[in-house]
């Protein structure tokens, strides 16, 4: 087999003008080199280093068992209708390919990494519903590698019986997907390939005064203030649960809905108290802690003594305080400082700017214990 010679040759008016050139037959890329150096003697280093280097090649390829040799040469036949492309050059991609592979996460493990860094930051109701649909997409797809997926495969893994369960799990998965992409744990973005399904809303349903009236007769002392707030400042259930008694201020007429009871972290808020709620919270001051023990059977049985068991509407009490509110204030900006809302005030508008009367307003606003 003939030595590469790698020739070093001078090029006048260069800052570097000593060259040494490898061939592309020569050269571990398979590709046509030039270094340029300052002296000959830099070049001529060099040469003996690429000489003492293809003779290693050649030895090696010489000591290559016949069958590797003839693969190598039926690999060079199929390359052939594609110049340039060298072996090296194909083995590299293969490399590559498949290290991407070994990057994909399954399903498992990018609901596993959501909930991870999800949970000390989100509210514990978001967090749980995270949790809720890691059980059911991991039951259905669990070990699938989410790269590997195409929409329809996406499709099936979030399909639920009802469009609502549905949905939250396409939610849930498009923040996870987005994210393992965002810190390079898949190698595509596939969260545009999911797609909610369109779901008629039903109006938001509220309390009659004549029914808020019956709702808070029918509570006990135990239970009266954690019923009024809700019912008269908007106070979402899960922050109840973690409202302490000391930020309820009866005597400055302020609830601090703190960062660490909050549903959006890094969000405080005081919510104005009114008049008659004031009322209610002097007339039944809170005990040790709003939600009492036995909550959920307190909550059932007083909904059953004030006859709404069955006609509850979804998120009544939060819903009622929003629209009365709105009816008798007139003001967007304010109600959304009241409930926590930080994003626009349409969803607001839409929600709760309602036929909601002025008689029917300063009715709900005068119900006191």
């Amino acid at each position: 087999m003939r030595e590469a010679q790698f020739n070093v040759r001078q090029i006048p008016g260069r800052a570097k003008p000593w060259l040494v050139e490898v061939a592309a037959s020569y050269s571990v890329t398979g590709k046509r080199q030039r270094f340029f150096f300052k002296t000959r003697d830099e070049a001529r280093a060099k040469q003996a280093e690429l000489r003492t280097s293809s003779r290693q090649h050649g030895q090696t390829f010489q000591a290559l068992p016949p069958e590797v040799v003839a693969d190598a040469t039926r690999a060079l036949q199929l390359l052939e209708p594609f110049p340039g492309t060298t072996l090296l050059h194909v083995a590299q991609e293969f490399i590559d390919a498949r290290a991407e592979e070994t990057k994909n996460d399954t399903v498992g493990e990018i609901l596993d990494y959501f909930l991870e860094k999800k949970e000390d930051i989100r509210s514990p109701r978001y967090v749980d519903q995270i949790r809720h649909v890691r059980a059911r997409l991991v039951a259905k797809g669990g070990a699938m590698i989410v790269s590997a997926m195409d929409a329809k495969g996406l499709e099936k893994l979030i399909a639920a019986d009802n469009p609502w369960t549905q949905n939250q799990n396409a939610r849930i998965f498009k923040a996870a997907l987005r994210l393992a992409f965002k810190r390079d744990r898949i190698t595509t973005d596939l969260s545009a390939k999911i797609q909610l399904e369109e779901v008629k809303k039903a109006d938001t349903e509220i309390f009659t005064p004549r029914q808020a009236v019956a709702l808070m007769k029918a509570c006990d002392p135990e239970v009266a203030p954690a019923f009024a707030i809700r019912l008269f400042a908007g106070v979402r259930a899960e922050e109840m649960t973690r409202l302490p008694v000391e930020d309820v201020d009866v005597a400055g007429a302020e609830i601090y809905i703190r960062d660490k009871v909050s549903k959006m972290k890094g969000h405080d808020r005081i919510i104005p108290m009114e008049p008659n709620l004031v009322a209610w919270l002097e007339a039944y001051p809170p005990g040790d802690q709003l939600v009492p023990a036995g909550w959920e059977k307190k909550w059932t049985e007083t909904r059953l003594a004030a006859g709404l068991k069955d006609n509850w509407p979804q998120n009544g009490l939060r819903h009622s305080f929003a629209a009365y509110w709105l009816a008798q204030h007139k003001s967007l900006d304010g109600l959304a400082s009241r409930l926590g809302h930080f994003g626009g005030l349409q969803t607001l508008r839409r929600h709760y700017y309602r036929a909601v009367g002025k008689s029917d307003a300063a009715k709900f606003w005068n119900i006191l214990p």
